[in-house]
């Protein structure tokens, strides 16, 4: 494994106002003069020149066509995984997808009657609502528990989820890991419970890993699937490079689905259902960046959780009230402001008050309210103005501007 430093490079941030003028993705489209995107999870960092020569290359080809053999991008993250997770995947049973989403979607359409109940573990990322509602099943939150270091899987309440009877019994669950928007390197203990309370009831696990990538410096991360197959778990893995390296608009995603966690039909539909779905240029993106851009990706784990460490000494001392963990894997911060002097609706008032926009918790889940997600994968600048901001609007109004 590679030694890390605090001392490592920096990796390149355009200025905000550069940003703003020139990308055109949805955290900075659109956005007026002042206003300060930290929402969406995408990072500001320069993607890495490997992975721009490879993509000029490709279009100087003309090769633009339906993305055909994985086998490359397969073979380049079974050597990432096998490196940094000690996992050492069937390459046989991977299959193309455009993003993570599309791939979780089409595996629940496949595996779950409408109707089915589906576990999230909330706060949980905000588009699980919507798609499960999509695929006209029922979402059935299941709060962390414990608080701050201690928060994790609550996998008896799960356990009581899935052997429920009746219109009680939950299904199937999504499950983020690691997690967003807590950054939780989800322990082994936890999984293996997961996973055999999910055999003994007949649950399934679609197992969300695309922030697996960006596990910081340090902490341990443990992929589902050998756990799924050693404890005899229906379970299906779907993964990406778009946020390790952050090429999201590439559009490609990877879905596992081995014989000894999935039935025959599921990888039948997939091959069919899925085929070419998977970009050209995002197949010669990822399987780059998991190849040969590992040590950009340690750059920006190094960058963000530096941001991390940051941002708590920064809220500390400017908005007093605000609760914050530092996150063990990604770079997204989940904000307990409730009790800042923001109001019921803290994503709202920073909007309005300090033209900082924010990802607003209460989407997130029950559980959410009055908290927000920040970006970290910024420049160091960038989150000290936001905490600026955030510190302005959390301040008490001066009397003087009161009205008489």
């Amino acid at each position: 494994m590679t030694d890390f430093t605090a001392d490592a490079e920096a990796l390149h941030c355009q200025p905000a106002e550069t940003l703003r003028q020139e990308r055109t993705s949805i955290k900075w489209a659109g956005c007026q003069s002042g206003v300060l995107p930290m929402f969406i999870a995408e990072m500001d960092f320069t993607i890495d020149e490997r992975i721009r020569e490879a993509l000029i290359e490709q279009i100087e080809r003309s090769d633009l066509g339906y993305s055909g053999d994985l086998s490359g991008l397969v073979g380049a993250f079974a050597d990432f995984a096998a490196d940094r997770w000690a996992w050492q995947p069937e390459r046989e049973f991977f299959y193309g997808a455009p993003d993570v989403s599309f791939g979780v979607k089409a595996v629940l359409r496949h595996l779950l009657p409408e109707g089915a109940r589906v576990a999230l573990a909330t706060p949980s990322y905000p588009s699980f609502f919507g798609y499960l509602t999509e695929l006209g099943v029922e979402c059935v939150e299941i709060p962390l528990a414990g608080s701050g270091e201690t928060l994790h899987l609550d996998t008896d309440a799960i356990d009581r989820a899935f052997g429920a009877s009746g219109a009680d019994r939950v299904h199937a669950m999504v499950l983020s890991n690691p997690h967003n928007p807590h950054g939780i390197a989800h322990s082994a203990a936890d999984l293996e419970a997961l996973a055999a309370s999910a055999a003994r009831h007949g649950a399934t696990i679609i197992a969300d890993e695309i922030h697996a990538p960006l596990v910081h410096h340090g902490v341990t991360f443990t992929p589902f699937a050998p756990i799924a197959a050693a404890a005899g778990t229906t379970s299906v893995t779907v993964t990406s490079a778009s946020k390790g390296w952050n090429i999201a608009g590439t559009k490609c995603a990877l879905i596992y689905a081995p014989p000894a966690t999935s039935p025959d039909s599921l990888r039948e539909y997939l091959t069919v259902a899925l085929s070419g779905s998977t970009s050209i240029l995002g197949r010669t993106a990822s399987q780059v960046a998991f190849a040969d851009c590992r040590d950009w990706l340690d750059r920006a784990i190094t960058q963000v959780s530096s941001n991390g460490r940051l941002l708590a000494e920064l809220l500390a001392e400017h908005v007093p009230g605000a609760r914050y963990t530092p996150p063990k894997t990604s770079y997204l911060a989940w904000i307990d402001l409730n009790d800042a002097g923001l109001g019921p609706n803290p994503a709202l008032t920073l909007l309005e008050k300090a033209d900082l926009i924010v990802s607003d918790g209460a989407t997130f889940g029950a559980n959410g309210h009055g908290c927000i997600r920040l970006n970290l994968g910024c420049s160091e600048e960038v989150l000290r103005e936001a905490v600026a901001r955030m510190a302005r609007a959390a301040a008490p109004a001066d009397p003087t501007d009161l009205p008489r």
